[in-house]
């Protein structure tokens, strides 16, 4: 009897959430793509909030309009990959990859490049040159909001400090780091961007998997977000590229070649592959309490660089770019079955 009302409270409190958080707007503009009207779908998108998790975006991105319902059991919805978070990572560890000054101190000497504080940032030698690019991050920022890419080189690192002044509004709330200039490969994709590859891992006992990695690449300049605009596409366990590129917008056409640089994706072998994955695998050993994480690497002229951390990786970028579900590496771990079929 208590597993049961464990099962239909969450089955609520989840579906309560998914209304309250869903993005309305996007929504009306997918169901216009998909079926020329603009009132939504209300019977099967409760039906699959309720009986499989799914968020109102999940119906789109994961394609639930078209699956039978054996078929949508087989996905990881934004519930489930809530409840895998709830069982698996611990919040206080978690926090450690959620405020980028935390990271940067934990991980220091994996990144690859320099970070500064604020804090940091003010008690540097005023006539010490900078790096030659800097990128300026809100230090809880996420889907690359909050990132300022400065274009000019500062002399200093008191321009440096009134730059970042002038900027932002609450400069201890930021950080300053050196600009990671990638792999020629990657930077030909899309130069304005600094396209990375998730790799999503999971840790137990000491032990790492690696659930899937995932090539990012941007569109014009900015973050490589694949909400932005950005392509993503699966990279097979020897770092070849072998399906299409998928775009976030379900109704969008998944392609071969970047539309910029019209250079392919699709065939692309990404050099070092197996020292991306090993730096993945390492920084998960550092945080062993929080088992499910997806990491951004960047891929610079002298080895990889760890970007950042994500214990909510985006079952969604997985899920699309691999093709089909993965609802079976969560079961293979956690009870799941504790909420939904």
């Amino acid at each position: 009897m208590a597993a049961l009302i464990f099962r239909y409270a969450s089955r609520w409190r989840n579906l309560r959430y998914h209304i309250r958080n869903a993005p309305w707007d996007e929504l009306h503009a997918y169901e216009r793509q998909r079926s020329g009207r603009s009132w939504l779908p209300w019977r099967d998108l409760l039906l699959a909030a309720w009986r499989h998790g799914a968020s109102f975006d999940d119906y789109y991105l994961l394609r639930f309009f078209e699956k039978s319902r054996a078929q949508r059991r087989e996905y990881l919805t934004l519930s489930l990959y809530y409840e895998l978070e709830r069982q698996k990572n611990r919040l206080d560890k978690a926090m450690i990859l959620r405020d980028k000054a935390r990271f940067a101190r934990h991980f220091r000497d994996l990144l690859g490049r320099r970070v500064w504080t604020w804090e940091e940032l003010c008690r540097l030698d005023a006539d010490e040159r900078p790096p030659d690019r800097l990128v300026i991050k809100n230090r809880w920022g996420v889907r690359g909001r909050g990132i300022h890419f400065p274009e000019q080189r500062f002399p200093d690192w008191a321009a440096v400090r009134a730059h970042v002044a002038e900027t932002v509004e609450r400069p201890e709330h930021y950080l300053c780091e050196a600009y990671v200039h990638q792999h020629p490969l990657l930077a030909a994709l899309n130069p304005g961007t600094v396209n990375t590859l998730r790799v999503v891992t999971w840790q137990a006992g000491g032990q790492v998997s690696v659930w899937g990695t995932i090539l990012r690449v941007g569109r014009g300049r900015g973050p490589d977000n694949w909400a932005r605009g950005g392509l993503a596409a699966w990279v097979d366990d020897d770092g070849t590229i072998s399906r299409l590129a998928v775009p976030k917008n379900p109704f969008e056409a998944h392609v071969e070649t970047h539309a910029d640089s019209r250079l392919p994706i699709t065939g692309l072998s990404i050099p070092g592959i197996d020292e991306i994955r090993r730096l993945a695998i390492e920084s998960a050993n550092r945080l062993p309490e929080v088992q499910s994480i997806g990491w951004d690497i960047a891929l610079g002229q002298d080895g990889p660089c760890l970007i950042e951390g994500n214990d909510r990786w985006s079952h969604q970028l997985l899920q699309a770019t691999l093709g089909h579900g993965c609802r079976h590496l969560a079961d293979a771990v956690g009870e799941m079955h504790q909420v939904y079929e």
